[in-house]
């Protein structure tokens, strides 16, 4: 009897350790429009360990939401909404292919720039700076346009490998192979249309 005790404490141990850790992989998915925001920057979510089918990756409190702080912190400068906020505004406004264009580059980068605003409104979201509805509301003006500017999944992912590529001052060899994989995914975000009629339905 006692072994059996021990076997079911163990056990329930295990499940809540798993929740914990890995339980924001298993979540419902969000609707076809928060999904389609979140394919413009699923290839970092899926980098970060986070579940690309959910809007912020994960469930935006305990240790989420501080990891969250910490790394917009360190790799943004973000410490509040509005440090955020203009982030936002200055990679929509001029982001790096401000400075690409001005070093004679050819071909564009506006997906990277327009990924990364994406991105950082869903992070400010999970970090608490952002409520959702806020967050989903910016985050469809920048959809739209970003639908606008390009005409598919590929188009708008080569003009983001393209920016990762001039940032970092690398190749994107493993952006690239994430991507192809989460194509191959029976419910990828990249099989929902790109002309996805985009509307507040949250």
């Amino acid at each position: 009897m006692n072994t059996l005790i021990t076997v079911a404490v163990g056990l329930l141990i295990v499940a809540a350790i798993m929740y914990f850790t890995v339980g924001h992989l298993f979540r419902k998915p969000d609707n076809d429009i928060i999904r389609w925001f979140n394919a413009t920057h699923g290839v970092l979510l899926c980098i970060n360990n986070k579940n690309i089918q959910i809007y912020g990756g994960a469930p935006p409190k305990g240790s989420w939401r501080k990891k969250e702080r910490a790394s917009l912190k360190q790799w943004w400068g973000i410490t509040d909404t509005a440090s955020l906020l203009d982030m936002v505004r200055w990679l929509m406004d001029e982001g790096h292919r401000a400075e690409y264009r001005q070093r004679g580059e050819t071909g564009g980068i506006a997906g990277w720039d327009y990924s990364r605003a994406l991105s950082l409104l869903s992070s400010g979201y999970l970090c608490g700076y952002l409520g959702k509805k806020e967050a989903l509301d910016r985050s469809l003006d920048i959809a739209r346009r970003v639908q606008k500017e390009f005409d598919s999944w590929d188009n708008f992912m080569a003009s983001y490998f393209a920016g990762y590529e001039y940032w970092s001052e690398d190749t994107c060899g493993q952006r690239q192979r994430v991507y192809m994989a989460l194509k191959g995914k029976p419910n990828s975000l990249y099989k929902l249309p790109w002309n996805l009629e985009l509307k507040q339905a949250w």
